[in-house]
């Protein structure tokens, strides 16, 4: 893309949040054609590489994750049960991406009674703001009745894995255009935060908002069901969007009748009206009969270190499985 083209689009050169600027290796490592990492996603030998641990705050499901690199380490956000709060699993880099460190509290627990987040914390979705010196997490509160955005932040400066180091924002819940399921996705290009959410009719919508505390305004669809008889007919849920060299790769899950939740790829060039479908979707299905992820496959969250692609996802073998975390490569 031309800087006159990422001008015209209001997309920064750079994008400080886990991605590089273009080098001449790209020329080969991706396909102008289809726009794509070439090669599928080979899920790794190792997993799940985090799983629930019995007599922890996170002795429950694993859901709902969001994977970013700041310094010496890398970081995977997630939500477990039973109580529905949000920790972080760490990794150095000789460690990445199978061996993480974990912790025994929550970074973020549930609000007071009567709070917008009182009942459920889920959802994670953090943004690295150099300009602000901080993180920033998106989450989605639950009362019991309704699903509202909230935010909480920590200081590039302080230890993310440090439930003292985050602070609610005095903004919660924040404005947003509809009482989205999830807020899913998110990322900051130049001043502007792009944010995807799932409606209530299972489709993915973006809102953006000039401001971390909104108003977060809709822009429309970018993701619809699939055609009757598709993998991706009746539901699409828990995506993460991934930006580079102005591709929105957008991998979400999706479920056809009768059949379970698995991940699949959609593109645009600039991140609104409807993205691109892959012909090849789902690019992560659901493993063999008997394996661990044999049932679903969830919330995928992609990161990119060195020329190469992770996506790491959530995982279910049914009945008497936990659901817990893996990774796929590219290549």
């Amino acid at each position: 893309m031309s800087d006159e083209a990422i001008h015209l689009l209001g997309l920064p050169k750079k994008h400080a949040n886990d991605h590089r600027a273009w080098n001449l290796s790209d020329e080969f490592s991706w396909s102008h054609l289809i726009r794509v990492p070439r090669g599928l996603p080979v899920k790794s030998a190792s997993n799940p590489i985090i799983g629930p641990r019995a007599g922890k705050w996170d002795s429950g499901a694993l859901r709902y994750i969001d994977i970013s690199r700041y310094g010496n380490y890398f970081y995977l956000w997630y939500c477990a049960g039973p109580t529905w709060r949000i920790g972080v699993a760490r990794a150095s880099l000789t460690g990445f991406p199978t061996t993480w460190e974990r912790f025994d509290n929550p970074i973020i627990s549930l609000g007071a009674s009567g709070a917008f987040d009182d009942v459920q914390c889920i959802s994670p979705d953090v943004v690295l703001d150099f300009d602000a010196g901080e993180y920033q997490m998106f989450y989605e509160g639950y009362d019991g009745a309704v699903y509202r955005l909230g935010l909480a932040t920590c200081p590039l400066t302080s230890d993310p894995t440090v439930a003292a180091n985050w602070t609610k924002s005095a903004s919660n819940p924040l404005t947003f255009p509809a009482a989205a399921d999830q807020a899913q996705g998110t990322l900051k290009l130049g001043n502007l935060y792009w944010m995807q959410y799932k409606t209530t009719a299972n489709l993915l919508n973006v809102a953006t908002s000039n401001s971390k505390t909104g108003p977060f305004t809709d822009r429309g669809n970018i993701v619809a069901l699939g055609e009757t008889g598709s993998w991706d007919a009746s539901n699409i849920t828990l995506a993460n969007v991934f930006w580079n060299q102005g591709i929105f790769y957008d991998f979400y899950s999706g479920s056809g009748v009768g059949l379970p939740l698995q991940i699949g790829l959609a593109l645009s060039a600039n991140g609104f009206g409807a993205f691109t479908k892959e012909l090849w979707n789902p690019v992560i299905p659901v493993g063999a009969a008997g394996a661990w992820d044999d049932a679903q496959i969830t919330s995928p969250a992609i990161i990119m270190v060195n020329e190469k692609f992770y996506i790491f996802y959530c995982g279910w073998g049914g009945a008497g499985t936990p659901e817990s975390i893996g990774v796929a490569t590219i290549p």
